[in-house]
């Protein structure tokens, strides 16, 4: 199953601009993600428990919305690495958060079929790397403003209006 996602759409966005029409298909990461993690669900049409929301962001250091986003950045600005899959992006993810040594790192990504080739490993996680290295602006910056808005509704919700100063 893959979603799609508008072309010209961003965290910036709130459909003021008009659309181009094209889409950018955002693969689902979840089989490759639970491969890695070796976590297997008991039926395909099962959703994301929460410990499986957990464990990926505890595998990969961020969500899977933000690891979507990602891949539709890449893809927009042109520099998805010619040949990459989403689980190469997996790879690079997890390398930046664990920061393995080589075989620990070729055996947990290699998913549950074994360790996978070293010079493939470095191959695929540093040309990700690159890449979203090429994109980190627009990734911080649009996800700086998101969760600053975030705050905002939640300290809104808090006060609700009502704020009072302590003296």
């Amino acid at each position: 199953m893959a979603a799609t996602i508008e072309d010209d759409a961003s965290l910036d966005d709130f459909g003021d601009d008009e659309a181009s029409g094209d889409t950018i298909v955002v693969p689902d990461f979840m089989p490759d993600a639970r491969h890695i993690m070796r976590r297997f669900p008991r039926s395909a049409d099962v959703d994301a428990a929460p410990t499986e929301v957990r464990a990926f962001r505890e595998t990969f250091g961020t969500s899977l919305l933000v690891v979507q986003k990602v891949w539709c950045l890449l893809v927009q600005e042109g520099v998805l690495p010619h040949k990459g899959l989403p689980k190469h992006l997996l790879w690079a993810l997890h390398f930046l958060k664990v920061y393995p040594l080589q075989g620990p790192g070729c055996a947990t990504v290699g998913e549950s079929r074994g360790a996978i080739d070293p010079k493939t490993h470095r191959k695929w996680v540093w040309e990700f790397i690159e890449a979203i290295a090429q994109v980190i602006d627009e990734v911080v910056s649009n996800f700086f403003c998101y969760f600053t808005f975030l705050l905002y509704i939640n300290v809104m919700r808090r006060c609700d209006g009502t704020c009072h100063r302590r003296n």
